[in-house]
């Protein structure tokens, strides 16, 4: 580690910033057909995405999916695109992922898969916001991964930033019910 500068293995903001500019454009609005749990601290959002225009002359299809890796890891916490299928947890997924999987893919046959309104980084810090929207959900909710080194976390938020579940919900912030703020 260098004296007096984050370690050079985690994000800083001007790298999330970065990271968003450049994934936003490929998942614009993508449509959530998988969540992978990957206890204790990972998530792999699956999209089916419009092709590219230069892709969209191929005469096979015209969507793609992409895999979003988004993980909050105290040692390394990270967002990236996923170049290869994941293979599943096997085991009990806990709380955070059962809920992240009830609110967005239960019924998704009826409403719709739920579709990325918007990726974005939040007050230009190592703060990443995905907003969701499906006919099941009617409103708007956003999936916040604060990836800040050992203090990292997944939140579900509601309208008006209610906390619905958090990765880690030992911290008094992050109870369920409560606002969130950074």
């Amino acid at each position: 580690q260098r004296r007096g500068r984050a370690p050079l293995n985690r994000l800083t903001a001007r790298h999330v910033g970065e990271l968003v500019s450049e994934l936003a454009p490929l998942f614009e609005r993508g449509r959530l057909v998988d969540i992978v749990g990957l206890p204790p601290a990972d998530l792999v959002l699956v999209f089916e995405c419009d092709a590219a225009p230069s892709e969209a002359t191929a005469p096979r299809s015209t969507t793609r999916k992409l895999g979003l890796r988004i993980s909050a890891c105290a040692d390394a916490p990270r967002l990236h695109l996923e170049h290869a299928r994941t293979r599943a947890h096997s085991g009990p997924l806990g709380p955070f992922f059962r809920t992240l999987e009830a609110a967005l893919l239960v019924d998704k046959d009826k409403a719709g898969a739920p579709e990325l309104v918007r990726l974005t980084q939040v007050r230009g810090d190592r703060i990443v916001a995905l907003e969701l929207r499906s006919g099941l959900l009617e409103q708007t909710h956003t999936l916040l991964a604060e990836l800040t080194g050992r203090h990292a976390n997944l939140f579900w938020l509601g309208p008006g930033d209610v906390i619905l579940a958090a990765l880690d919900a030992s911290s008094p912030r992050a109870a369920s019910g409560r606002s969130w703020t950074p």
